[in-house]
């Protein structure tokens, strides 16, 4: 069952997304981006993103610990087009502002803002998260009292404790992806 388990709104720092653009349609549902994922991991791509650490951002702690979380990959929809439903999704990782951009990866400067961030349980095996986690993260912000998004950019964000732990701990069953979703100020 999808549930939110953490849930906060805060003052959002600028950042970059640093990775591999990829342009898409939200009428189509093919399949496109899972497999590019999957291309990058055994590929290499994203390697070159790992081996920047001094720039890498992680906007969530772990609220057992106090720690900060592991770098995360982030999946960042941006550049909406509200006529023809395209849009940009870059497969990437989250970078401190200004951050030098490898030859051959895209970029998107996420600007400061009031961001909704939350940690959302559930499937990857019958795509729930993918599919309404979003969805549940805007009802919560609206039950919460705050204004909508405001509709310039949506991330999610793959943790390896959260997630890719969780995934082969669970065999898929029980991950949690982390949603952030910039807010009216």
């Amino acid at each position: 069952m999808l549930e939110i388990i953490r849930f906060e709104v805060n003052r959002w720092e600028g950042t970059r997304v640093i990775g591999i653009d990829i342009p898409r349609n939200k009428g189509n549902s093919d399949g496109v981006i899972s497999e590019k994922w999957d291309k990058f991991y055994e590929d290499g791509t994203l390697k070159k993103l790992v081996d920047m650490q001094k720039y890498h951002v992680t906007p969530l702690t772990d609220n057992t610990t106090g720690n900060p979380s592991p770098p995360e990959y982030v999946g960042l929809q941006h550049n909406y087009n509200l006529e023809t439903l395209d849009y940009v999704y870059t497969i990437g990782m989250l970078m401190k502002s200004g951050a030098p951009v490898p030859k051959g990866y895209a970029f998107c400067d996420l600007p400061v803002c009031k961001m909704a961030s939350a940690w959302v349980r559930g499937s990857h095996n019958n795509g729930e998260i993918y599919n309404e986690g979003y969805e549940l993260v805007l009802k919560k912000v609206r039950e919460s009292g705050f204004a909508d998004e405001c509709g310039k950019f949506w991330l999610e964000a793959y943790s390896d404790e959260r997630f890719t732990a969780a995934f082969y701990h669970s065999g898929g069953e029980d991950v949690v992806i982390d949603y952030h979703i910039p807010l009216h100020d």
